[in-house]
């Protein structure tokens, strides 16, 4: 798929990306993204979840490969999905970018639960809002891990610059995980 636009969405929405939620008997396999460009100007917070696959996933995603996308959003924000409570598997992330305020993660924003990201790639640059929320959670992989992580690798750019000095006291940001109550296991930053 070439050439995704999205901006501005319907702020009644609950739900960003090409899907906007993908089901727990959902399965997305073997699909390229290229040129992407979802952009939700952060004055929707109805808006909980924005990827440039799917807002949120319950389902799988295995073999997804985005290239060349920008996404911008609030909160829960990720390349893949913004929010993960089911696999994300075997996928690959390049020369892409991310510019959001609070769960930012170049695979997900935040795998819940029975979340689970396994053996993915991703070579994408991430930078904060101007606005970020207090306890604002960045990460290579997910902003927020309370589920799975493991064989995972990262190596991008994670820029807080425009940040006011008040919002960095909460700020969490980690090469893999900005905050992470689960388990991350045999994964690394390559930069």
């Amino acid at each position: 798929l070439y050439g995704l636009n999205i901006a501005n969405a319907d702020a009644a929405a609950a739900t960003l990306g090409l899907i906007g939620t993908v089901s727990s008997t959902g399965k997305i396999t073997n699909l390229s993204l290229y040129a992407g460009k979802i952009f939700n100007s952060m004055t929707f917070p109805n808006i909980t979840s924005n990827g440039i696959l799917a807002g949120s996933n319950l389902g799988v995603l295995k073999n997804i490969s985005i290239l060349g996308s920008d996404l911008t959003g609030l909160s829960n924000v990720g390349l893949i999905a913004g929010y993960n409570n089911g696999i994300i598997s075997d996928s690959n992330i390049s020369t892409s970018t991310i510019l959001a305020s609070n769960s930012v993660g170049s695979i997900a924003g935040l795998n819940d639960t029975t979340g689970k990201i396994l053996r993915n790639d991703s070579e994408a640059n991430i930078s904060a809002g101007s606005t970020p929320s207090t306890f604002s959670q960045f990460g290579g992989v997910a902003g927020y891990n309370a589920g799975l992580i493991d064989q995972n690798r990262y190596d991008g750019e994670m820029t807080f610059t425009t940040i006011q000095s008040t919002a960095l006291t909460g700020l969490r940001a980690g090469g893999l995980v900005g905050y992470n109550t689960g388990t991350l296991t045999n994964s690394y930053v390559d930069n």
